[in-house]
């Protein structure tokens, strides 16, 4: 969500910084759970950027890809 998204989703209200808190709340375990359910592969791209230490988008993806 980019920040301007993020602004029309809270809006001016008085209540926008509690509405703030909580949307990024509801973002944060969203990406939790996505990145925990990924764990292998981020594994995987961990050690080829050791390898490496830079990768193409192409590298990248071939890599977290891999079964």
């Amino acid at each position: 969500m980019s920040l301007r998204a993020l602004s029309r989703a809270c809006g001016n209200s008085v209540d926008a910084k509690d509405l703030c808190k909580n949307k990024l709340n509801e973002l944060y375990a969203s990406v939790s759970e996505v990145l925990s359910g990924r764990v292998d592969a981020l594994m995987r791209l961990t050690e080829a950027l050791v390898e490496r230490e830079a990768m193409t988008g192409e590298e990248v993806d071939e890599v977290l890809n891999a079964a």
